[in-house]
């Protein structure tokens, strides 16, 4: 979400929760659900046809550098002595051209962050698109892309405390938010600034925003 390409959720909606300038909002709906419930259905398949076991992590996972990051894997395979991460998804029928010309960008963010908390170095996902299609890739750790993972992620303690609210503003695909991660950095004292420790806007700080 942070890097900006949830398709559920905006970064700003984020901003909001995590200020405390909004009700956190459930996330839950069928597709939600369906999915948690299919979650089995779609290892079981997977082992099916790889012969690669995978065993549950019931554990929330920190990182040790970055203790802000944080993984709850759908599984792990212990593949030829190497640990692997393994994600489970189901898709929409709509979804299938893309999922067969590889892994949906949002997902591969997911992936490299979990790569980034628990150092493994590959993972597999796999996806049942519309109850009656199954595929899956695999996705080896880009240490690039980790890398702008925790910078976009390491201004993110600091959210539940004063941070800039974010402005908008109007190009040729309509209006967006001015973030730091778009390599824009808001640095005007005259920005109204949201203190969720204190559940008031100011005027008085410089601090860049921080997703």
């Amino acid at each position: 979400m942070i890097a900006g390409i949830n398709p559920w959720r905006s970064i700003y909606e984020l901003w909001q929760e995590k200020t405390g300038a909004c009700i956190p909002q459930e996330a839950g709906n069928e597709f939600t659900h369906f999915g948690s419930i299919l979650e089995s259905v779609v290892k079981e398949e997977f082992t099916r046809r790889t012969g690669l076991k995978v065993r549950a992590k019931n554990a929330i996972l920190q990182s040790d550098d970055y203790p802000f990051m944080l993984a709850d894997l759908d599984g792990t395979i212990n593949e030829d002595g190497e640990h692997v991460i393994f994600e489970a998804k189901t898709a929409s029928a709509y979804k299938k051209n893309e999922w067969e010309y590889g892994v949906p960008e949002e997902y591969v963010f997911q992936l490299q962050h979990y790569m980034a908390v628990t150092g493994m170095r590959k993972a597999y996902i796999a996806a049942l698109i519309g109850g009656n299609s199954f595929i899956f890739h695999e996705v080896r750790r880009d240490q690039k892309m980790i890398d702008d993972i925790i910078r976009m992620e390491s201004d993110c303690p600091e959210c539940g405390r004063t941070v800039l609210v974010p402005s908008v503003k109007e190009d040729g695909d309509g209006l967006k938010l001015v973030t730091s991660n778009g390599l824009e950095f808001l640095s005007d004292a005259d920005i109204p600034v949201f203190d969720g420790s204190k559940g008031e806007i100011t005027m008085e700080s410089d601090r860049p925003a921080w997703f």
